[in-house]
Formats: C-alpha cells, sequence, structure tokens
C-alpha cells in the first residue's frame, strides 16, 4: 500500500464495501431466486467471497487489518486525538492502537454494569460517582434515571 492518510483508505474502503454489500445481496437475491445454491449460481468465482475480503484485496491488506483500521475509525472519538492523528499518519501501529481502544470500551463496559448494579440500590443513600465527562452515554442515562427516582449523590 502507497503511502496514504489511514483516514482516506478507510474511507476508500467504506465506500468499496457499499459496493460490495449491494453486488452480494444481488447474488443471494439472485441465488434464492433461482434456488439455487451457492455454488451453483451463475456469478463468477472472482466475485465471491466475503465482503471483508474483497475490500481488503482492493486496498492491498488483508481482512483483519481491514476490520481492525475501519474499528479504529468508526471508534475513532474513544482515543486522544494525538494517537489517532498519528496512527493515520502511519507513525502508530493499526494493532497498538486497535488494542487500546478495545480495552477501553471493556473498561467503559466493566464500568457500566458496576453503576447499573449500584443504582438499583437504595435510592436513600448517597452515590458517589466520577465525573459525567469520563462516564459512557448509558452511565449518564443511567445516573439521570437514579436521579430521577430521588437518588442521591
Amino acid at each position: 500500500m502507497e503511502e496514504k492518510d489511514l483516514e482516506q483508505v478507510v474511507l476508500l474502503g467504506l465506500e468499496i464495501e457499499s459496493i460490495e454489500k449491494e453486488k452480494a445481496s444481488e447474488r443471494k437475491a439472485l441465488t434464492r431466486k433461482n434456488g439455487l445454491k451457492s455454488e451453483d449460481a451463475k456469478y463468477s468465482q472472482v466475485n465471491q467471497g466475503q465482503t471483508r475480503d474483497i475490500v481488503a484485496k482492493k486496498l492491498g491488506i488483508s481482512g483483519k487489518h481491514w476490520e481492525r483500521m475501519k474499528y479504529i475509525y468508526i471508534n475513532r472519538n474513544q482515543c486522544i486525538e494525538q494517537e489517532y492523528r498519528d496512527w493515520r499518519e502511519g507513525r502508530l501501529a493499526t494493532s497498538s492502537l486497535y488494542e487500546k481502544i478495545r480495552k477501553e470500551q471493556d473498561i467503559t463496559s466493566d464500568i457500566d454494569k458496576i453503576l447499573h448494579e449500584l443504582w438499583k440500590l437504595d435510592v436513600n443513600k448517597p452515590l458517589i460517582i466520577c465525573s459525567p465527562d469520563n462516564m459512557s452515554k448509558k452511565a449518564q442515562e443511567n445516573l439521570i434515571e437514579f436521579l430521577k427516582n430521588g437518588g442521591k449523590l
């Protein structure tokens, strides 16, 4: 792959993916309409395969790498701006940023589960929480619901 802004590569990949998903839907519909098994369908072997792998091949990368790049792009608001910029410019490995975002999401999910259980407790007992700036949207919604039910902070 030539030197490009990785965000631009992802945007190109998303365009290709949209086209390939439409082609896959057409192939599936044709197969079902004619009562054919997928291996009997009248389309070339070149066009068969998982959409992710077709997109990745057109981008010159592996399917796994494409999925990770797309994941980073979709979840870019969950990483530090400088890290995202470094990734875009090729100074930070895709796998490194992908793993960091995944870990952050796992931690956020665990915190949300704990807070959800705490909010089921007696609303007459005060609840100590972290700053809403550090909470996920779901955790903030649960906190609002807790307060609406008479909970105290």
